[in-house]
């Protein structure tokens, strides 16, 4: 309920305040002048600190990353992790916008190239490697670089030292990085190793668009890797790749001088290039180019080794393998016969694409003809040759290496001359087998495909148990055939958001939320069903498909930390001056990693917010998972509608037009000056503005059609006055609402009542005598019409219960009009019958004199009072008197005077007449 009361007493209160500091004394006008002075003086020396921005993440975080910031060269790199486009990106150094990527201000790789110029054409596309650097004095007074996109969503973000006075923004620790240990008196401030490493004060080092690790510094070591199907088989090379590490253990570029030479254990038929950009010398060195950290060379052996196999070296003259390291140093066996895994349309050995999970690896996107190839040495010609023919039952295994721990059920899937679904094996330890029926061809190929109904990075296992036979020339000992896959990618197929509204596409949509009120869903990982991706991209179709599909167990499991972002588009409202809001909440994810909220694939009670009106798409999206370059994107369309959470209403501070003059009689009626305009704000919880909250009603456009407020103002009147008057106050509610700025999209419209004799009109109806008093009126405006279609009303206490609005026009709030009790006297006259006769008629009003007593004075204000020849009524003759012998005739009073005149009756007609 609204207290009128104490609203009357403080506006009361405020007032007198008010009309007791007009006028002050000489001394009390210093002192106020001196306050000021001191408050200026003090607001100089002690200015608040700005406001701090709170920002998302935007889905392409960590795909190009701050790298390298020089405070006396005066630049700032960037690296690009992934291939991006970086149009309209924005480069922030505190809160002020220095770049906008793309537009040719920026050098790539330090050369001559503007980042508008990829691969010599107007792009803006940038491949995985890429420096781009752009010139700006980063002098010590700088502490934040902040890299957005156009919706301001952050790309990555650097704090370093201590903001001063306190930090421009506020990122999420997905997408940005602080350094507070950052020493002045470094010049450089750089990544090691670039892109992915942390950050390090780097003295005054300058390497601009390169290598922080520097393309010419010394190699501490090279890391030699194998196929995961070693061993090789003796009648085909087998490769080897060589990769220069730092001493942190990470990949980095030799210098283009940089020469290797390798060398094994025990004789072999030799080397030659397999990949590699550099050149490649027979028999056994290769010559860096500048670009490249690895190079990848065959290996060819003629003889089946034994343990411990051929130990690889590598040198460049100063930096070596790590000798002995079971890891980078693997030893290469070489075997006469075994299984090998194929892409049968490549002829690519151990290269089985990443996959979807549960989709067939021979089913678009990305399909593949596999193959298993059972292999031996030809005893007599040493070329390959089939070691199986016909169906044979091969032992096949799947490995889980990340997670190292398999779900708790055999999920793959073969299909080959029979379909099996194969034993599982944790990471490290494979010794459960399947027996699965395979049809080898002449040439000992047995086509296979494959599904696996979890996610994670696996690898296939195949092994076949050869008896001795006597009976071939020569005859065939006992032998076992094994071969293994690469280890590939299995990630989910798309993001299942369990509670999300399917509202139609349209203002007229069912309400899922209201702004800023907090909704709950789960994020879950779904597998690959059939008919779920129909234009093959890897993308599901409809995400309310996913509902029923199985969840990939192990997805969040993983060892590696992802990020999975949750974004938002704005689908409706569409008309200018519509806003995207911001979607705040539990916006990022982790998956994987020390610290996942996904436990057996899903993340629950994930709770989110809109702060506006309308409808949006939801997004997941998870970029590169398990460093694969593969991503898991899903988008819930038309979710909402979502509503305001209440309205704030203020007023124009209506008043009264005075009737007469300065003032209104009783009785008399008397109108607004200024009639009531009602703002209506939609506003979000936080109290921001939805400024979606327009476009007209729905039937004027269903599309943008977000206002739902009727044009129409139910009101009642009461008197305000604390002691009421004896008048009492009568209303008659007229006019028409008009409704006005619902069409544009800044949330706010107005409710306008008319003015004058058109509007509602207003009387003080007499009594009994009464001092004059001022008009005083509350009017309430229910809670019911400032309420609209979805429920959506005026809540200024948070409570859930709509309240009325309320309007006082009175001589505290607003201009008022005077109500006087007025009296019209006229005097008795007498004369001859042969002269007019005047009767004197004057206007009163009952008021206050200056002894304080209280009586009838001369309205010599009223200008309203107005008097016709027809007004007046002659009765009651006597005497010689008769009707028709006298008329009577007047004129408007003038300053609250007049005269009835009597014409004279002539000679005899004297008698007596009433005048009324």
């Amino acid at each position: 309920m609204i207290n009128r009361d104490a609203y009357r007493h403080n506006k009361q209160a405020m007032t007198s305040n008010a009309a007791n500091s007009k006028t002050p004394s000489l001394p009390t006008v210093k002192a106020m002048i001196f306050m000021v002075l001191f408050m200026i003086t003090a607001f100089a020396y002690a200015a608040p600190p700005p406001a701090t921005t709170s920002l998302n993440c935007s889905t392409s975080a960590g795909n190009v990353v701050i790298n390298e910031i020089q405070t006396i060269d005066n630049y700032i790199e960037f690296y690009v992790i992934q291939e991006s486009d970086i149009n309209n990106w924005f480069v922030y150094v505190d809160a002020t916008k220095v770049y906008t990527l793309g537009n040719g201000n920026c050098e790539i790789n330090s050369t001559s190239t503007k980042d508008n110029d990829s691969g010599g054409a107007s792009s803006t596309t940038w491949p995985t490697g890429t420096y781009i650097t752009c010139d700006f004095n980063t002098n010590p007074s700088n502490n934040e670089i902040l890299l957005t996109e156009s919706d301001m969503t952050v790309i990555d973000y650097l704090s370093y030292g201590t903001p001063s006075p306190r930090a421009v923004w506020s990122v999420p620790a997905a997408c940005g990085t602080t350094f507070p240990e950052h020493n002045a008196s470094n010049k450089d401030l750089a990544r090691l190793p670039d892109g992915t490493g942390g950050w390090v004060d780097n003295g005054t080092e300058n390497t601009k668009g390169k290598s922080n690790s520097g393309v010419n510094s010394s190699v501490d070591h090279y890391a030699i890797s194998l196929p995961l199907g070693n061993p090789g088989i003796i009648c085909e090379a087998n490769a080897v790749t060589i990769t220069a590490h730092d001493a942190s253990d990470v990949a980095m570029v030799p210098s283009a001088i940089t020469q290797i030479t390798l060398s094994t254990s025990i004789v072999t038929d030799g080397w030659s290039l397999k990949s590699g950009n550099g050149t490649f010398t027979s028999p056994n060195a290769y010559t860096f180019d500048g670009t490249e950290s690895s190079v990848q060379f065959w290996l060819s052996e003629s003889t089946a080794t034994v343990s411990p196999h051929i130990d690889i070296d590598v040198s460049d003259g100063t930096a070596t393998d790590n000798d002995g390291d079971p890891i980078e140093d693997p030893h290469a066996e070489f075997a006469d016969s075994g299984l090998r895994f194929f892409d049968g349309t490549t002829g690519n050995p151990e290269a089985i694409n990443h996959q979807i999970a549960g989709k067939p690896s021979s089913t678009a996107p990305d399909s593949q003809s596999l193959q298993l190839r059972a292999i031996q040495t030809s005893t007599t010609s040493s070329a390959c040759e089939a070691a199986l023919q016909g169906i044979s039952a091969i032992e096949l295994a799947y490995e889980c290496n990340n997670p190292g721990t398999c779900s708790g059920s055999n999920l793959l899937t073969v299909s080959a001359a029979e379909t099996k679904t194969i034993a599982r094996n944790n990471n490290g330890s494979v010794a459960s087998y399947t027996s699965v029926n395979m049809l080898f061809d002449a040439n000992g190929i047995a086509p296979f495909s494959f599904y696996y109904n979890d996610a994670g990075l696996i690898q296939l296992h195949a092994r076949k148990i050869l008896s001795a036979d006597n009976s071939t020339t020569p005859p065939t000992a006992a032998a076992t055939l094994l071969g293994s896959s690469n280890q590939f990618v299995v990630r989910p197929f798309g993001f299942y958001m369990s509670n999300l509204s399917s509202a139609a596409n349209a203002a007229s949509a069912n309400i899922f939320a209201k702004a800023g009120d907090d909704f709950v869903t789960s994020v879950s990982a779904k597998i690959w069903a059939s008919g779920e991706d129909s234009d093959n991209d890897g993308i599901p179709d409809n995400h309310d498909d996913l509902a029923n599909n199985l969840t990939t167990t192990n997805f969040g499991h993983e060892s590696i930390a992802h990020t999975v972002f949750l974004t938002r588009t704005k689908v409706l409202p569409t008309g200018a001056g519509t806003q995207s809001g911001v979607l705040a909440g539990d916006t990022t994810l982790i998956a994987g990693g020390g610290s996942s909220q996904f436990n057996f694939g899903a993340a629950a009670n994930i709770t989110l917010n809109w702060n506006e009106v309308g409808i949006i798409d939801l997004s997941t999206t998870l970029s590169n998972y398990i460093n694969s370059g593969q991503n898991i994107n899903t988008t819930k369309t038309n979710v909402g509608r979502f509503i305001p959470h209440h309205f704030d209403l203020s007023d124009n501070t209506p008043d009264f037009a005075d009737s007469c003059n300065v003032f209104t009689y009783l009785n008399q009626p008397f109108y607004y000056a200024n009639a009531p305009v009602i703002s209506v704000t939609a506003k979000a919880l936080s109290g921001s503005t939805t400024q979606n909250y327009g476009g007209g009603t729905s039937g004027d456009d269903p599309n943008n059609g977000f206002w739902k407020l009727a044009s129409s103002l139910d009101r009642s009147f009461l008197d305000g006055h604390a002691i009421a008057p004896s008048a009492t106050l009568g209303v008659s509610s007229a006019g028409t609402i008009t409704l006005a700025g619902e069409d544009d999209f800044d949330g706010i419209g107005t409710l306008a009542q008319e003015s004058g004799i058109n509007g509602d009109q207003f009387t003080y109806s007499k009594n009994i005598i009464e001092l004059p008093f001022e008009a005083d009126v509350d009017i309430a405006y229910s809670a019911a019409t400032l309420t609209d279609a979805d429920g959506v009303c005026y809540d200024p206490d948070n409570d859930l219960s709509c309240d009325p609005y309320l309007i006082t026009i009175s001589d505290i709030t607003s201009v008022s009009t005077q109500l006087r009790y007025g009296r019209m006297v006229l005097i008795d006259a007498y004369g001859s019958e042969l002269n007019p006769l005047k009767l004197p008629l004057t206007l009163e009003y009952w008021n206050t004199i200056a002894s304080g007593e209280s009586t009838y004075i001369i309205a010599s204000d009223d200008t309203c009072t107005s008097l016709a020849d027809g007004d007046i009524i002659l009765s009651d003759f006597s005497g010689n008197l008769s009707m028709g012998e006298t008329s009577a005739s007047t004129s408007n009073p003038v300053s609250g005077k007049s005269n009835i005149t009597l014409s004279a009756p002539g000679q005899g007609n004297d008698g007596n007449v009433c005048v009324e």
